[in-house]
C-alpha cells in the first residue's frame, strides 16, 4: 500500500474515492485569536503596571543612580551691578559753562558764544 491510498477515503455521497480537507472553521479560528490577544494584553497590563518606571520624564533616556541623589542647596550667586556716578565737573566762575573762555568779572553773558553765566 502507498501513502496516497491511506489518504484517501470513500465519500458516500459522491460515491467516489477523495482526499478528504480539512474543514476551516472560521469561528473558532476567531475565538483562539481574540482569547490569544486578550490575554497576552492582560499579561502585558500587569507586567507594564508592576514594572519600575524606566525613563526620565525631562530628558527620555534611562541612565538612572540606584539611589537618589541629595539636592544641595548652594545660594545663588547674585551679581550687583554698581553705577558709578561721577560727580558734575563744572568749570571756575570765571568761566563760560559753554565754550570754557575766561569770563570777565561779573558778567552774565559770555562774550565769546552769548551763552548765561549764573
Amino acid at each position: 500500500m502507498s501513502k496516497q491510498k491511506l489518504k484517501t477515503k470513500y465519500c458516500e455521497n459522491c460515491q467516489r474515492n477523495v482526499e478528504p480537507e480539512k474543514d476551516f472553521n472560521g469561528c473558532a479560528f476567531v475565538a483562539l485569536l481574540l482569547f490569544t490577544v486578550i490575554i497576552g494584553g492582560i499579561i502585558y497590563l500587569i507586567v507594564y503596571a508592576v514594572k519600575e518606571p524606566d525613563m526620565c520624564p525631562y530628558c527620555h533616556k534611562g541612565k538612572f543612580l540606584r539611589a537618589p541623589r541629595e539636592e544641595t542647596q548652594q545660594p545663588v550667586q547674585q551679581i550687583v551691578y554698581v553705577q558709578q556716578v561721577q560727580p558734575e565737573v563744572r568749570p571756575p566762575k570765571n568761566y563760560c559753562p559753554n565754550c570754557g573762555v575766561k569770563l570777565t568779572k561779573n558778567a552774565k553773558y559770555c562774550e565769546m558764544c552769548g551763552s548765561e553765566t549764573k
